[in-house]
């Protein structure tokens, strides 16, 4: 198996999402040194920028679940 990711087969020009929605977010363990805090900032400036169509979404347990 070769490392990386196969683009033609997952590249943006194969998305066929309609629902308009800009989707970030993390998949991992939720802890301080993965400085997921960041994520609040980016939310922050999405919404400055008025940019209010988009979904914040993670995935994983740790110490930082309610803070998250």
């Amino acid at each position: 198996m070769e490392r990386g990711v196969d683009t033609a087969h997952f590249g943006p020009m194969r998305r066929d999402r309609s629902d308009g929605d800009f989707v970030f977010g993390y998949v991992g363990r939720l802890s301080p040194e993965k400085n997921l805090r960041v994520l609040r900032s980016l939310e922050r400036v999405l919404q400055a920028l008025g940019r209010l169509s988009y979904r914040l979404e993670i995935v994983g347990h740790g110490s930082e679940d309610r803070r998250l």
